[in-house]
């Protein structure tokens, strides 16, 4: 009787504790590969036409899944850090790595297929900018390190409970802001196949969507920007 009674006792907290995991963040790693095609945007720049960069991703990000995070947009956040380095096929521009930050909402298709919309952001190192002796014909970057950006879009889906596979459309972009001419930019859209392995279980609990409610305040916000002119 007492050995049932431990039981009894037992069970629930072994339940809770069981559910507290499922909710806890996703731990992911994943490793992608890129195959793209240079955009050669203006006349400047057509001494990179016909190049097909390809690329190498490492991706660190966490994903939570609690209640309360799904609310902020009804979406399952994928937050982290990453590495990419691309060879541009071109002489001219050569290669770059870049470190960047990766911020991905997640919206549940299905039971193992997700939407992604993708967005990265981050410092890239050039490896054959701008020299007037060496180089004088790149006009597309003219500083070793430049900022990178990008947006993406595509579908996830999960193989099971560790692994999923995604399918995604990238549009890159690296430049230096305007701060040194020449200043063209690299721009190139890329296809993306990605494969993540989950450290904890990768399952997405269903949420119903809660009624907004509409608080009438006054707000004030201060913001700062910082740009740069170039005179010719």
């Amino acid at each position: 009787m007492k050995n049932f009674f431990y039981v009894l006792l037992i069970c629930p907290l072994l339940s809770y504790a069981q559910n507290d995991r499922m909710l806890m963040p996703i731990k992911n790693f994943t490793v992608g590969l890129h195959y793209a095609s240079i955009f050669a945007h203006s006349e400047e720049v057509q001494n990179t036409r016909g190049a097909n960069p390809v690329g190498v991703e490492f991706l660190y990000t966490i994903q939570k899944r609690a209640e309360k995070d799904w609310q902020v947009c009804n979406c399952y956040l994928n937050r982290g850090l990453g590495l990419n380095y691309f060879n541009y096929d071109n002489k001219i521009l050569g290669h770059s790595l870049s470190l960047l930050y990766n911020f991905e909402p997640h919206f549940k298709l299905s039971k193992d297929l997700n939407l992604i919309l993708s967005v990265n952001s981050g410092l890239s190192y050039l490896s054959n900018p701008y020299d007037i002796n060496n180089n004088p014909t790149n006009r597309s970057y003219s500083l070793p390190l430049s900022i990178y950006v990008g947006l993406g879009t595509g579908l996830q889906y999960r193989v099971n409970h560790k692994l999923q596979i995604g399918i995604l459309g990238h549009y890159l972009h690296i430049s230096n802001g305007g701060i040194k001419d020449p200043n063209k930019g690299i721009n190139w859209p890329s296809a993306n196949i990605r494969l993540v392995y989950s450290a904890n279980s990768n399952n997405l609990p269903d949420y119903q969507k809660s009624k907004l409610e509409v608080i009438k305040k006054n707000r004030f916000d201060v913001g700062l920007f910082v740009s740069s002119i170039t005179l010719e």
